[in-house]
């Protein structure tokens, strides 16, 4: 059996956040650097978006823990 594979990847629009509250219920944000257009082991095709965390390295939103929706949070004109 294989894993989920991802076939493409866009840039983020600046502004889509990864929503969650960790285990001690503590809400957070996490930029979305990129989406993903992923296909499971049945052959069904998503989109996730991708996290940057740590140095050089990427994950996808719903397997960070806590995660919840994402959320597009546009920044203020003159802000």
């Amino acid at each position: 059996m294989r894993r989920d594979e991802l076939s493409q990847i866009a840039p983020a629009t600046p502004g889509w956040y990864a929503y969650g509250k960790d285990g001690g219920g503590e809400e957070f944000l996490s930029p979305v650097a990129c989406w993903a257009l992923g296909e499971s082991n049945s052959g069904v095709r998503y989109v996730v978006g991708m996290c940057a965390h740590r140095q050089g390295s990427v994950e996808a939103a719903t397997d960070m823990a806590g995660f919840v929706e994402y959320r597009y949070l546009p920044e203020e004109a003159g802000a």
